[in-house]
């Protein structure tokens, strides 16, 4: 495997969807530190230049915005009407789920944020975009927590079980990748 770029970050990453160049979008990893030893939390939105020659330049972002918590997990949806680079989702460790427009992001809008919902009663661990109904988003977490929620109306999460119905950390989940079986997801 040869290297064709570096990211010097601690972070968490997703790549874009889609056929366009590729990016790929970075959250600081909750608990990491810089080399300045700093602490502050970011979204990064990155243009690998696959067809710069110069392949050792270092990479800047294209998109940056500071956040509120350190992230546990990322994830980008694919492109919509509304969303033409798609969406970003950002499982984050103060409990909420914040969904970004990854073309503001790009952009430098300062409107690129564009949920933040905190359901979650602890740590956000793990989220996925359904690949068949890209408006559905499932997050987990602490205490066995599981929200599902809809693009389009994120600040009313549907949840999954009840409080008493696991009491450990969900780390992972992912949906079924299957068309006919894309509503069920495993944790």
């Amino acid at each position: 495997m040869v290297r064709l770029r570096e990211i010097s970050r601690t972070a968490v990453f997703a790549w874009s969807p889609g056929s366009g160049a590729p990016l790929i979008v970075t959250g600081t990893r909750t608990g990491a530190l810089d080399d300045d030893f700093s602490s502050e939390t970011k979204l990064e939105l990155w243009d690998l230049g696959l067809n710069r020659l110069d392949a050792d330049a270092e990479l800047e972002p294209v998109g940056s915005i500071t956040t509120d918590s350190g992230f546990n997990d990322i994830a980008w949806s694919e492109p919509t009407d509304e969303y033409p680079l798609g969406a970003i989702a950002g499982a984050l460790e103060n409990g909420s789920v914040d969904v970004w427009d990854a073309e503001k992001l790009r952009s430098g809008a300062s409107d690129a944020l564009v949920s933040r919902t905190s359901k979650h009663t602890g740590a956000v661990k793990a989220l996925q975009w359904n690949s068949y109904r890209h408006n559905l988003l499932a997050s987990a977490g602490a205490k066995g927590e599981i929200f599902i929620y809809d693009l389009n109306n994120m600040a009313n999460p549907y949840r999954l079980g009840g409080t008493a119905a696991r009491a450990d950390d969900i780390e992972c989940l992912d949906w079924n990748k299957q068309e006919k079986t894309a509503h069920i997801l495993a944790t």
